[in-house]
């Protein structure tokens, strides 16, 4: 079945060949050309001339072992050097680069994605930062689903539209995103700040790679921008002119007491993955920030905003991709950003027809060509009288009418009465009124309403709230707090 995938995708030779010349092209003239810029973290400064050179260390060692494109290569993305130096192989090359988040199972990565390489510091066959022993020869693994030149990456989704799937991006779909992006984003002669992580497609395509190409130099934040204090005093000391991030960084950020004066002095950068709070738009529309919206299956980019362009559930204008909205309000998209299709542990490559529609799985109004989110298609729920809660948009449209809640949650525990948790400052006349006006005769179904601190939500890593672990959290307990 792989074999036969592979060989019906529409992409001919000369197009793949065309794309792996550009990136020989880019890569030279950006890394081997401008050997004075540089990859930096707090403990160690390295040229991006000794990263060019590491690099080819690392192509003949992989050549030497016979690895062939397309061969997939199964890496532990922790930020370094030989990360780097394995990423410009695999451009250069044409092998299928497959990151994974650092400290995971990798047995578990290596069943599901089939390498002939697994490269992790966990394992002998990782050399120190700077390059490799050529000499040291690698061990292939047989593999039961053939290579595909096509496949770059294999990146993990991470599972907030559903199931986690792994998705196979093209040299297309990149090249789609860094071309969309890249004028926007206007890295040259700028030192940025790189604290996303590298096994998700926002932090390795739209920020490390388009920086390789384009910044002047790079500072890789060791801990991921955890703490914000070391952040913040870093980022000034040496002057970072871009910073992209996710809402929940910055709103750790904004807490600091130097942290709005420091995103001021940005000149730019991306805030993705999730949509800040009503609050934390008003701030952000003093910086020259971007939102951002995408996945993994666009590679990763769909939408993008101007400069200080913010405003409550706002997740900006097409960029290099063209989108649509479903007759339910579903966000598609299509175009050369949209990913080969996803890799299967049984089945290998499941190839998605080009040109098609892809649903989002989120739900949007749009005016004047500018996307709002309305919350998540998988976030209704029907009661057992067969309505459907929209519960993801309710949750939004409360949420708007009065500015004291900072969240809120509605579910069903039972398919017949409706849940509603929330935190902030609110009169309780006033929610009732609130939910009253959306949920008509429905709020005849509503247990005692639940009020719990903003502190003891649940959430993602990004920062939006984790729905299934809230639920599990506040449901079992059959005393609710007064509202």
């Amino acid at each position: 079945m792989c074999q036969a995938a592979a060989a019906i995708y529409p992409y001919s030779t000369r197009l793949v060949h065309s794309l792996n010349t550009r990136w020989q092209n880019e890569l030279y003239a950006q890394i081997k050309e401008r050997p004075n810029r540089l990859y930096l973290t707090p403990e160690r400064i390295v040229p991006l001339g000794s990263i060019w050179s590491g690099s080819r260390k690392w192509m003949r060692r992989l050549r030497a072992s016979g690895l062939r494109p397309g061969d997939r290569i199964l890496v532990e993305a922790v930020p370094s050097a030989t990360c780097i130096n394995l990423l410009i192989c695999a451009l250069w090359d044409q092998y299928t680069l497959c990151p994974v988040n650092p400290g995971t199972d990798l047995e578990l990565h290596k069943r599901t994605v089939d390498p002939k390489i697994v490269l992790s510091p966990r394992l002998e066959t990782w050399h120190e930062e700077g390059g490799c022993d050529e000499s040291d020869l690698l061990a292939l693994q047989d593999t039961q689903h053939p290579a595909n030149a096509e496949i770059r990456l294999i990146l993990q989704t991470s599972g907030t539209t559903g199931t986690a799937k792994r998705v196979a991006i093209s040299d297309e779909g990149i090249w789609a995103n860094i071309d969309a992006h890249r004028n926007a984003l206007n890295l040259s002669q700028k030192r940025m700040a790189s604290i996303l992580p590298w096994h998700h497609a926002f932090g390795l395509i739209l920020d490390l790679l388009i920086g390789l190409l384009d910044a002047e130099e790079i500072v890789r934040i060791t801990d991921s921008g955890r703490d914000i204090n070391a952040l913040i005093k870093l980022c000034k000391e040496l002057e970072i002119q871009h910073l992209s991030c996710v809402p929940m960084t910055i709103k750790k950020i904004v807490e600091h007491p130097d942290g709005l004066d420091f995103l001021e002095g940005l000149a730019g950068g991306i805030v993705g993955s999730a949509t800040p709070h009503t609050a934390l738009c008003k701030t952000l529309g003093s910086t020259r920030l971007r939102v951002g919206y995408g996945q993994t299956e666009a590679s990763p980019g769909i939408l993008l905003g101007a400069p200080g362009e913010w405003a409550t559930q706002y997740i900006g204008q097409p960029c290099g991709t063209e989108v649509s909205v479903a007759s339910d309000g579903e966000l598609r998209f299509r175009g050369k950003n949209q990913c080969l299709g996803f890799w299967d542990d049984n089945t290998g490559l499941e190839l998605l027809p080009n040109g098609q529609w892809i649903s989002t799985g989120d739900l949007v109004d749009a005016a004047d060509n500018k996307f709002y989110f309305r919350g998540r298609k998988r976030d209704w729920f029907k009661l057992n009288n067969g309505r459907g809660i929209p519960a993801g948009k309710i949750e939004i449209e409360l949420k708007s009418k009065l500015s004291g809640i900072d969240e809120c949650l509605l579910t069903t525990p039972d398919s017949e009465s409706l849940f509603f948790a929330y935190s902030g400052t609110v009169e309780s006349e006033a929610l009732l009124h609130a939910l009253d006006a959306v949920l008509g005769k429905l709020t005849q179904r509503l247990l005692p309403l639940w009020n719990t601190s903003a502190s003891e939500w649940i959430r993602t890593p990004k920062g939006a709230l984790d729905r299934h672990a809230n639920l599990k959290k506040l449901l079992p307990d059959p005393t609710p707090c007064p509202a």
